[in-house]
């Protein structure tokens, strides 16, 4: 994922190398054309998945962080499942907009990942008391 964010950031402009803020900060046009029409957004999804696929082998009542809409309750009336993952969450998102929803969706893998972790630790207190 940082490969993507790395990216992103240098093609909306890069950084200014003296205040290290964005040069483009409110781009969104190359932000959509990056992850629709580049189809970066289906590797970040599946980037996303990968740590839940692994989990899912041991709890398959894990979900997955990263869905297109028609997966997901609450976005069954159009236009919603007709859009995928990637144009729902970066089709109008600026650089910064972006840059917020990738570390809103690592936020969610950790957070599968630190109940995933604290369950083993519970079956292991469990089973050896």
């Amino acid at each position: 994922m940082n490969k993507i964010k790395k990216e992103i950031i240098s093609i909306c402009g890069g950084r200014n190398q003296e205040t290290m803020e964005f040069n483009n900060p409110f781009e969104h046009n190359k932000v959509a054309n990056y992850f629709i029409d580049l189809e970066k957004g289906v590797e970040l999804k599946n980037s996303l998945n990968e740590t839940v696929e692994f989990i899912r082998r041991y709890n398959t009542d894990v979900e997955y962080v990263a869905d297109d809409p028609k997966e997901l309750s609450g976005f069954g009336t159009p236009p919603y499942p007709m859009k995928s993952f990637s144009e729902i969450n970066f089709d109008f998102a600026t650089l910064i907009g972006a840059l917020n929803t990738i570390a809103l969706y690592e936020l969610r893998v950790l957070q599968t990942e630190n109940k995933f972790l604290n369950d083993i630790m519970e079956d292991v207190v469990t089973n050896s008391l």
